[in-house]
């Protein structure tokens, strides 16, 4: 027995090393390229999702805005010295018009009787969410906001007390 080692030929290592690692470098450059790929998608998406984010937080401040905007009107309304007057005497409906008089683009100005019973009268033809945000103003004792349902489709609902000095006499929608 000969314990001689078999001699290969550096033409052989050479087609061996071409038949083994050209796919080999072939599919590892497919995989460099697939991870560049998802990295440059992961970098998009991360800057699409920043910008949403920003877009939405504005439009939470814009409407936030808003809100304390009408919700200072109406204050400011129920103070003007001609709805004080009416709210003093009683005249419910007067005060009302007084307050959408001093207040322009307002669709309907109603001050409700503080146990809204006029408002529970008209169920369902006045709509339970004109309902819900009076009964929140009353039960929060400050000016309430909410989304309600009209025949004209959905709009700002918003209801304060009415009060003269300390005195509850109505709640304005």
């Amino acid at each position: 027995m000969s314990t001689t080692k078999p001699k290969i030929s550096p033409d052989a290592v050479l087609k061996y090393v071409q038949k083994v690692f050209l796919p080999l470098a072939a599919l590892l450059g497919v995989l460099a390229l697939w991870l560049m790929w998802t990295s440059i998608a992961q970098i998009i998406d991360s800057n699409r999702r920043s910008d949403l984010q920003a877009a939405r937080d504005m439009a939470g401040q814009v409407v936030q805005q808003a809100l304390s905007q009408q919700s200072k009107r109406m204050k400011d309304g129920l103070a003007l010295p001609s709805v004080q007057t009416a709210l003093e005497s009683g005249d419910l409906k007067l005060a009302a018009k007084y307050l959408g008089a001093a207040w322009p683009q307002l669709q309907n100005a109603t001050i409700l009787p503080p146990d809204l019973s006029d408002a529970y009268a008209q169920l369902p033809k006045s709509g339970f969410g004109r309902l819900a945000v009076a009964e929140a103003a009353l039960f929060e004792n400050k000016t309430m906001h909410r989304v309600v349902r009209t025949p004209q489709g959905p709009q700002l609902g918003l209801a304060s007390p009415a009060r003269v000095g300390d005195r509850l006499i109505g709640i304005a929608y």
